[in-house]
């Protein structure tokens, strides 16, 4: 309750800033967030017990800016402990995020903490994703210079948030980007359009004492400095689009790879087409022992310095994103995707256009041959090893006049848990799932609608060994009433019906209620969370099963 109380004074004080702000002394602005649960046991879900059952994060930013100066703080609260779910590492509050920053004609300098991507992230992406519990901001200095039109330079030195410290490792970065069509403006470029950059990337951590797994007796050579580096390419012209980037480490023997001091290669490739009632996109990678991190023994989402980019679709709706999400497997994959969206001709009473989306992908690990020594293996370049992950899926969206709307997807799902998700040690789990959607949304009247939502997974046979809980077929339904902007309403229960186990076979109902009010969104809810896992771009963590009252907050001011 005094975190509560904490940070909702904090968010009143920074109105009040704001609203006495003026030109001549700079503005304020910021957001705050709360995110808060009070847990109940309950037997029934194996609930883990909590003795601090009531647990919020909560955050607000605030950001001034005056001129060409600009300077932000951001103070973060997981008191008297995190939400269940994320790391137990969050646990208190302070200022982990602050920062000031000038824009001088064409240099900006930033000092303290910033977010930075270079390209398409192979070998930086530094970003947040509250819902993951997933920061890994950079702290340090940083330039971006613009010598002539098209050409945009970035540098910088940091080292990486680690929760409330820092990576032990040192980060230097620098990325050259030129847009000719910006550096040339007097050619004749007509549809064209051409960029070009490149991007560089070193760790340097101190050396460590680390064990040779071949020979105990014997201690690993271990590099201080890790370089990576990467280039890229995007060409547009008309409709059509085409991004590539390759990207090379050197050798980085670390804790994923078992410390071989193979070197790490990774290569993405996305094209697309676009016309009126038309897009096709296409996109492929391969991935080599290319997990990057700022300490050499993190593991899990610690200290990710890179990003690898997922290829299977980012689905929206309950069972498909969550009872078999795909995790990026970052030292071996290789894949690829084809999605195809298009508006048919108005058939329905000649008004109403139907959208389909095709959708299909698929991800192996690489073909890998032993070699026995430090080096670990060797790779064929384009020849597929075992599968991990098949996705594929239609969803058709057909407006049945002017108050309703229905959009129905079908999904298949092959996964091997054993591999993506590391359930089991031997065996190979594989799961087979075919999901039915079916959203429906009805206009009750003007700002007033309704949305009924039926969802179904089957797994035609139990082909995992492990017996874990997403054994079985799933049942979901959902009803959200909205008077928009002001009020929402929804009522969901999902239902483990087919679980071998009859034990498991649980309903998990929530109901939730909630109010806009300008930039301020509030909602309350109360049910059950089912244990499993929640990706994002890849990116995942683990959610146990709980039970209670939950409360959320989002305001901007």
């Amino acid at each position: 309750m005094k975190n509560l109380l904490l940070i909702l004074g904090l968010f009143g004080f920074g109105s009040f800033l704001h609203s006495q702000s003026a030109t001549d002394y700079g503005e304020i602005h910021g957001n705050v967030g709360i995110d808060a649960q009070y847990y109940l046991d309950d037997a029934a879900i194996n609930t883990q017990p909590v003795p601090d059952i009531f647990r919020a994060n909560s955050f607000l930013n605030l950001v001034y800016t005056r001129g060409d100066f600009r300077a932000g703080l951001r103070y973060e609260a997981y008191m008297p402990k995190p939400l269940l779910g994320f790391p137990v590492a969050f646990e208190g509050h302070g200022i982990p995020f602050r920062y000031a920053g000038y824009t001088l004609g064409r240099l900006d300098i930033t000092a303290g903490n910033f977010y930075e991507q270079f390209g398409n992230g192979l070998i930086l992406r530094s970003y947040e994703e509250r819902a993951l519990g997933f920061d890994n901001a950079l702290d340090g200095v940083r330039l971006k210079y613009q010598p002539v039109d098209g050409l945009r330079l970035t540098g910088f030195i940091a080292r990486q948030r680690f929760y409330w410290q820092y990576s032990p490792g040192n980060i230097k970065g620098f990325d050259a980007e030129l847009t000719l069509r910006e550096f040339l403006p007097k050619a004749d470029w007509k549809k064209w359009n051409l960029i070009v950059g490149g991007s560089f990337v070193s760790r340097y951590q101190p050396g460590q004492e680390i064990a040779n797994p071949d020979n105990p007796a014997n201690l690993l050579e271990i590099p201080l400095n890790v370089g990576s580096f990467s280039g890229r390419l995007n060409i547009g012209y008309a409709g059509f689009q085409l991004n590539a980037e390759y990207a090379y480490k050197i050798n980085d023997p670390n804790a994923l790879n078992k410390f071989i001091y193979k070197p790490g290669t990774a290569a993405y490739l996305s094209a697309a087409y676009s016309t009126k009632g038309l897009g096709i996109s296409l996109q492929a990678k391969r991935v080599e022992n290319f997990d990057f991190r700022s300490d050499r023994n993190a593991q899990g989402n610690d200290l990710l310095l890179n990003f690898i980019p997922m290829l299977n679709k980012q689905h929206t709706y309950a069972l498909p994103a969550s009872i078999y999400p795909y995790a990026v497997q970052a030292n071996s994959e290789l894949g690829w995707q084809a999605d195809v969206n298009f508006t048919t001709p108005k058939w329905l009473k000649k008004k109403y256009a139907t959208t389909v989306n095709l959708n299909f992908s698929m991800v192996s690990a690489l073909d890998t041959t032993p070699t026995g020594d430090r080096y670990g293996y060797t790779s064929s370049a384009f020849d597929f090893g075992k599968q991990y992950y098949m996705d594929a899926n239609i969803e058709v969206q057909q407006p049945l006049g002017k108050k309703t709307k229905l959009s129905v997807m079908y999904m298949y799902l092959w996964q091997n848990q054993r591999l993506v998700q590391g359930q089991g040690t031997t065996e190979d789990n594989v799961i087979a799932a075919h999901i039915a959607v079916v959203d429906a949304t009805w206009k009750v009247a003007k700002k007033h609608t309704l949305r009924f939502e039926l969802q179904h997974l089957a797994t035609p046979a139990l082909q995992n060994p492990l017996n874990t809980l997403v054994n079985g077929s799933w049942a979901m339904a959902l009803v959200e009433y909205n008077f928009n902007p002001l009020f929402f309403a929804s009522v969901m229960n999902q239902w483990s019906y087919g679980n071998p186990d009859e034990k498991k076979q649980i309903h998990y109902p929530t109901a939730m209620v909630g109010v806009t009010l300008k930039t301020t969104r509030i909602a309350i809810g109360y049910g059950r969370q089912r244990e499993g896992i929640i990706c994002i771009g890849g990116v995942c963590r683990q959610v146990p099963a709980s039970n209670g009252l939950t409360f959320s907050l989002m305001s901007s001011f």
